[in-house]
């Protein structure tokens, strides 16, 4: 999805906000697209079936996942589990958490086929995992029920699957531009 052709609705718009942008400025475009941008917040919601207050708008998925994973109270010792697959940008983001606050971070083994092999992600599970990040995956987080925090990232698959699949994550967050 992140490097997708983008909608002709979505070009339009954008392209109309910054023609207003440029004709009232910034401030003033932001207050007139204040009820647009609401209108959107309440249609993610209902999309993930969620509560409006469950959403908050990014300008693009980095910079959600960066806003998600700061708010995180990690401790030194916390464990982060991710998969062998995760986007570079969120990687670096683990390992400027983990030289600041002492987290570690280690990537769930594939099994034969290449997927994320979820005997192993079982087996990793204990007390000092804090996160469970993973770059979109066919399970649902119903199969951790430790306490961790998961966070999924479906940006790929948003407007292709059913987001609701994942309703026990704490932190989902995807792009919006291409399917939906």
């Amino acid at each position: 999805a992140g490097s997708a052709l983008t909608s002709q609705p979505v070009l339009d718009a954008s392209i109309a906000y910054l023609q207003r942008e440029a004709q009232i400025g910034g401030y003033e475009a932001a207050t007139e697209a204040h009820e647009a941008l609401e209108h959107t917040s309440l249609a993610a919601a209902k999309l993930i079936g969620a509560a409006r207050e469950e959403i908050a708008l990014a300008d693009s998925a980095d910079s959600a996942w960066n806003r998600a994973f700061y708010s995180i109270p990690f401790k030194p010792g916390d464990r982060v589990l991710t998969s062998k697959a995760e986007y570079h940008s969120n990687y670096i983001v683990y390992l400027q958490a983990q030289k600041r606050l002492g987290i570690t971070i280690e990537a769930v083994p594939n099994d034969e086929h290449g997927q994320l092999d979820i005997t192993a992600l079982r087996q990793m599970l204990d007390e000092r995992v804090r996160l469970i990040s993973i770059t979109y995956v066919t399970i649902s987080s119903k199969h951790f029920s430790r306490g961790e925090m998961n966070a999924i990232d479906p940006s790929g698959r948003s407007g292709q699957i059913t987001i609701r699949e994942f309703d026990d994550c704490k932190l989902v967050w995807a792009t919006s531009d291409t399917f939906v």
